[in-house]
């Protein structure tokens, strides 16, 4: 699915919970510039968001333990990213960022 501008993931969908955001959902979507992720999501798959090249700026949920590979590989707009606590297994998701200080603390 292409998204563009500010994206919302929903805690629910038709009454039915939003656990994951599965493997390229939104991979290429290069118009997107921002994700808020509900607090139901736990797993975030591998490409999510891939080659987003417009995306500046994440903050992942407590909520979310997991992050698949190459989730926001290619996302070279990408200047902030927040991690929740819950996180235990990051599969190489910040591929090809340019690593500053503000990436270090997760």
């Amino acid at each position: 699915m292409k998204a563009s501008g500010a994206l919302i993931i929903p805690t629910a969908i038709e009454g039915k919970s939003v656990t994951s955001i599965g493997v390229d959902a939104f991979w290429g979507s290069t118009s997107l510039t921002s994700i808020m992720i509900g607090s139901s999501v736990t797993s975030i798959g591998d490409g999510a968001f891939y080659d987003c090249a417009s995306l500046t700026g994440i903050t992942i949920p407590d909520s979310v333990t997991s992050i698949g590979v190459w989730a926001f590989g290619e996302c070279r707009s990408l200047t902030s990213v927040t991690i929740g606590d819950s996180v235990t297994s990051i599969g190489g998701c910040l591929q090809e960022m340019q690593w500053t200080d503000e990436y270090h603390d997760f």
